[in-house]
Order: C-alpha cells, then sequence, then structure tokens
C-alpha cells in the first residue's frame, strides 16, 4: 500500500481513536498525517511524471521525491488558483488555451488548506483542536487524493505536477 493511503488510514484512526474525550496527541497527529498523505500522494504523482512509472524507475523516483518543498508547492497550489491565464507563460506553454480541470483546483485548495491546518496542530499549542476538524481534514485529503485526474491525460494536472519542484525557477522568467 503506498504511503499516502496509509497515512490516510492512520489520520482516519487517530481521528476517531478514543471514543468519548480524544487526546490532542491524536487529533493533531491526525490533521498531520491527513496533509502528509496529500503531500506524498502529490510528491509520488509529480515524481512519475518526471521520472516514469516502471518498476526499473523507482530509484530515480526516490530521488526526485526529495526534491519537492513545502513552501514551494504550496506557491504552486496559489499560483493555479489564481487561473491558468495568470500563470507564467512557461507554464502556459505547456498547453496553450487550457483551462485548470476543476479537480486541480480542488486538490490546490485542498493542500493550502491542510497545511495550514497542519501547521496550527504541529505549533499552536494554545490551540485547542477539535475531533470534527480532524475528521473533516481527513474526508478533505482523501476527497482531494480520489478526484486527482488519474492516468496524467489532463494537460492542467500534468502542468501542476511539473511546477512542484522547480517553481522559484519557473515564476521568476
Amino acid at each position: 500500500m503506498p504511503i499516502h493511503a496509509q497515512l490516510l488510514e492512520q489520520a482516519q484512526l487517530l481521528a476517531t481513536l478514543e471514543p468519548r474525550r480524544p487526546v490532542q496527541a491524536s487529533v493533531r497527529r491526525s490533521i498531520s498525517a491527513s496533509y502528509y498523505a496529500v503531500f506524498h500522494f502529490l510528491v509520488g504523482e509529480a515524481a512519475g511524471l518526471q521520472a516514469g512509472r516502471g518498476r526499473s524507475n523507482a530509484a530515480h523516483r526516490e530521488l526526485l521525491m526529495r526534491c519537492f518543498k513545502h513552501g514551494e508547492m504550496a506557491e504552486v497550489s496559489k499560483a493555479f488558483q489564481r487561473g491558468w491565464s495568470r500563470l507564467p507563460s512557461t507554464v502556459q506553454r505547456l498547453a496553450p488555451g487550457v483551462v485548470t480541470h476543476p479537480d486541480v483546483l480542488h486538490m490546490a485548495d485542498a493542500f493550502l488548506d491542510l497545511q495550514r491546518q497542519r501547521h496550527i496542530a504541529d505549533y499552536d499549542l494554545s490551540t485547542r483542536v477539535l475531533r470534527r476538524t480532524a475528521i473533516a481534514c481527513a474526508k478533505q485529503a482523501s476527497s482531494a487524493i480520489a478526484r486527482w485526474p488519474g492516468g496524467l491525460h489532463e494537460p492542467s494536472a500534468r502542468a501542476f505536477l511539473a511546477c512542484l519542484s522547480c517553481w522559484q525557477r519557473v515564476a521568476a522568467r
């Protein structure tokens, strides 16, 4: 089972682990696992796009997967939210005349929201995190992954993935 699927399972388990009063550590780790499920899903998809999906390409994918930065991926998500026509021309040339697919936008929204929720869960101990928030985050991660355009045939999805590891260089042009 891929790591993103394991993380989703873990997020769902931790969100409901204690039946009466959830322990803060459980709900906080649940939110973090939800975010990391989406993060690792996108990293795996992007590395597969760049290196290929075959078994013989596993070492290449694993090396590429170490190149992704959380902040840069957030910047890509924000840029795609603003619309295809506002992306750098180098990205627009990947698929002229395309409109960003709604499920790519759904993923960008989920990535940013889950990253924000993870920062609260991991770093803001003054905030009490609720079970319903952890459950909502797990559902959001699951939905974003399930709705992702599979097979890499969607041009805006391919462009989104291509930008994830090199945004600072692409956006600077």
